[in-house]
């Protein structure tokens, strides 16, 4: 067993046992997730741009085309909310 005692948190796997592969894969998804913000912003079909990118470097929950503009849900880099036009941290 190897141990990081510096480490956030562990998992225990055994790749014999076929245990805990689960958790792992869940700890992962939530560093991952840690590292975007969630967005829920309307942006006018002036700003489409910014739509490519968040398709392009985010994960997209909804979108939805609206007479004021494009409805977007997602999970976005934080290193990328300058580019689209929000500033949440």
């Amino acid at each position: 067993m190897c141990r990081d005692l510096r480490a956030d948190r562990s998992v225990y796997i055994s790749a014999r046992e076929g245990t805990g592969i689960d958790e792992l894969l869940v700890t992962i998804e939530e560093l991952l997730r840690e590292q975007k913000s969630y967005i829920r912003q309307t942006f006018p079909y002036s700003k489409a741009a910014a739509s490519g990118l968040i398709h392009k470097y985010g994960e997209v929950l909804i979108e939805e085309y609206l007479p004021e503009g494009i409805f977007i849900e997602a999970y976005v880099p934080k290193s990328l909310l300058g580019k689209i036009g929000l500033d949440m941290e």
